[in-house]
């Protein structure tokens, strides 16, 4: 099992719990997070280590926990923007 999942385990936090926890510290950060179904999506990846973890999410995530994550995840890389937009291929001007 993933540090991840026992600590959200341990609290007896399903994983809607959690991301309500979330939410309310990104908004007193001005982030809006994605939709709740979007967000429970990327936490299974994320605690099954199928998905690297945006830095952000790791900060906020060790927030919630109180600065328990002992090992934290790997973040993502930082994704440059090769200017397509969509999922139709168009590329901006």
């Amino acid at each position: 099992m993933t540090e991840l999942r026992r600590l959200r385990l341990s609290r007896g936090w399903d994983p809607v719990q959690l991301i309500g926890r979330m939410k309310i510290l990104a908004a007193g950060d001005g982030t809006v997070l994605p939709p709740v179904y979007l967000l429970v999506r990327l936490l299974f990846l994320w605690e099954n280590h199928r998905a690297p973890m945006p830095s952000y999410y790791v900060g906020l995530l060790d927030r919630v926990y109180g600065g328990q994550l002992m090992t934290l995840p790997t973040p993502a890389p930082v994704r440059r923007d090769s200017g397509r937009r969509g999922l139709t291929g168009a590329v901006a001007a």
